[in-house]
C-alpha cells in the first residue's frame, strides 16, 4: 500500500512539472542595445539594457564644443503580456567626447505583469542642446523636436575656435568637412554596434534554449524509474509539443527583431541622407564686386522624395566647374546659370558653392557621394562646363539678359567685296576713270 502511495505522489509531480513546462520555455536578453537618432552632427545617443537596468546614453562627439543636452526619451519594450512604453527624462551638460544618460529599474514593482522584457527600440519625444562656452559664460540654443521620427541638425552656434581660416568661405567648408567626418563615424559605429546586438541576441537565445531542454531532460530522468512506459511516452510527447512550440515562438521573435531591425536600419539612413545634403546649401553666384577672387568652384545636385524610400532613392550629382570673371571685371548672373542647367535633371537643381580651389570643391564632393552611397543612394552623375574665362567674353547683354559668350554667336563681318570679285562693266569703269585722271 505504501508503495503505491509513494507512485501516486511521483505521478502527480510528473504531471504538475509538465503542466508548468512552459516556463523552461520562456527566453530572456539580460544585454540589448539601440540606436537613437538626435537629429545633430555631434552628439549621438542610444539605449542599454541589461537585465533589469536600462539606460539612455547621449555622447559628445565633438573635440572641442560643450553641450548642455536636456531630452525626453520613448522606449518601446516586450515582455510576456505585451508591448509597453517607458519614459527617460534628463538634462546633463557633456564636455568634448564625453558622455551622460538617464537610467530606470524596469519590471521590479510587480515582476508577475511583465516578465523577460525585450528591447524594441525607442525615439526623443523632445531633444534639446545648448551649446556652453566656458570662456565667455555665454549658451546658444538648438533643438529639435521629433513629431515623425525623422530629425534635421540645427547646429548654428557660435565657436571661439581660431585655428580656421578667417575667410568665411574657407571656415565654412572646414567645419563641413569636419562634420561629415562625424557622420561617417557615427555611421560605422552604428554598423558595428547592431552586429554585436545581433550576435549577442542569438547567443543569448541559444542559451536559454539549451538550458530549457536541459532541465526538461534531467526532470524527466529524475523520475524515470517510478513512472510507467504510459506516462514517459506522454511526458516525450509534451516535449517534443514544447520544443516545436519554441522553435515557432523563435521563428516569430526572430522575423519581428529582423522587421524591427529593418526599420531602425532605415531610419538610420534617411536621417544621414538629409543631414549630409543639409551640409551643402544653396548659393548664389556674388557679382565681381562682392568677390575679389578670379575663379570660384561649384557643383550641382539635385533630389525628390525617393530620398526617403528603401530603395530606389536617386540623386543627381554634377563635376566642379568654374565661374570665372569676364574682362570687364563682372560674373555671369545666377538666373544665366540656373537657366542652363534647369535641363540636367528632372529636379529642381541646387546649386552648391562656392570654394576657392577645384581641389576642395572636390573632396568635399567626393565626402558626399561616399556618405550617401553608403545609405543606399544612388548617384546619377550629370556635367555642365561652367562659365570658364575667355580672352573674347565681355559681360555686355542684349535685350533677353543674356551675355554674347551666352549665345556663343560669331562676330559679326561686313562683307565688302574684294576687286576681283567686282562685275566686268564695273571692272572697266573704274579703270576709264583711273585713265583719265591721269591724262
Amino acid at each position: 500500500m505504501r508503495r503505491i502511495i509513494t507512485q501516486t505522489k511521483n505521478i502527480i509531480l510528473v504531471f504538475l512539472l509538465l503542466s508548468y513546462g512552459n516556463v523552461f520555455a520562456q527566453t530572456k536578453t539580460e544585454y540589448e542595445t539601440a540606436v537613437i537618432s538626435t537629429g545633430h552632427a555631434s552628439l549621438s545617443a542610444k539605449i542599454k539594457k541589461n537585465g533589469s537596468s536600462m539606460e539612455v546614453w547621449v555622447k559628445n562627439n565633438h573635440p572641442t564644443k560643450t553641450y548642455k543636452v536636456n531630452f525626453t526619451a520613448n522606449v518601446r519594450l516586450g515582455g510576456t503580456k505585451g508591448e509597453f512604453n517607458e519614459t527617460f527624462s534628463t538634462s546633463v551638460k557633456l564636455k568634448p567626447n564625453a558622455d551622460g544618460f538617464a537610467i530606470s529599474y524596469i519590471g521590479e514593482a510587480d515582476p508577475s505583469k511583465n516578465l523577460y522584457l525585450s528591447l524594441l527600440g525607442g525615439k526623443f519625444d523632445n531633444f534639446t542642446w545648448t551649446e556652453v562656452n566656458d570662456t565667455k559664460n555665454t549658451e546658444t540654443t538648438n533643438s529639435a523636436t521629433n513629431t515623425n521620427n525623422s530629425y534635421q541638425a540645427n547646429d548654428n552656434a557660435t565657436t571661439n575656435e581660431t585655428s580656421y581660416n578667417t575667410n568665411p568661405q574657407v571656415k565654412q567648408a572646414v567645419e563641413r568637412q569636419n562634420r561629415l567626418k562625424t557622420i561617417q563615424e557615427q555611421q560605422k559605429e552604428q554598423q558595428k554596434e547592431q552586429q554585436n546586438a545581433n550576435y549577442e541576441k542569438a547567443m543569448a537565445f541559444e542559451q536559454q534554449r539549451q538550458e530549457s531542454i536541459k532541465q526538461t531532460n534531467e526532470t524527466i530522468s529524475a523520475v524515470t524509474g517510478v513512472i510507467t512506459d504510459y506516462i514517459y511516452q506522454k511526458a516525450e510527447e509534451r516535449r517534443k509539443e514544447r520544443e516545436e512550440e519554441e522553435e515557432r515562438l523563435e521563428r516569430e521573435y526572430e522575423q519581428r527583431m529582423a522587421e524591427h531591425e529593418r526599420k531602425v536600419a532605415l531610419e538610420a539612413k534617411i536621417n544621414n541622407r538629409k543631414t549630409a545634403l543639409a551640409e551643402f546649401p544653396a548659393k548664389d553666384i556674388p557679382l565681381g564686386s562682392q568677390e575679389k577672387a578670379g575663379s570660384i568652384y561649384y557643383f550641382i545636385y539635385a533630389y525628390d522624395n525617393s530620398i526617403n524610400n528603401e530603395n530606389g532613392a536617386n540623386v543627381y550629382i554634377s563635376n566642379v566647374f568654374v565661374i570665372d570673371k569676364f574682362n570687364d571685371g563682372t560674373r555671369a548672373y545666377t538666373s544665366t546659370v540656373k537657366k542652363e542647367i534647369e535641363t540636367l535633371t528632372p529636379f529642381a537643381e541646387i546649386l552648391h558653392g562656392y570654394y576657392y580651389t577645384q581641389q576642395n570643391a572636390e573632396q568635399l564632393r567626393q565626402t558626399l557621394l561616399s556618405i550617401l552611397q553608403n545609405n543606399g543612394v544612388t548617384i546619377k552623375e550629370v556635367n555642365y562646363k561652367g562659365k570658364p574665362f575667355s580672352k573674347n567674353a565681355t559681360k555686355q547683354e542684349d535685350f533677353w539678359g543674356e551675355t554674347q559668350n551666352d549665345q556663343k554667336f560669331a562676330p559679326a563681318k561686313i562683307n565688302t567685296a574684294k576687286p576681283r570679285e567686282l562685275p566686268k562693266e564695273t571692272q572697266k569703269q573704274e579703270e576709264k576713270k583711273k585713265k583719265d585722271f591721269w591724262d
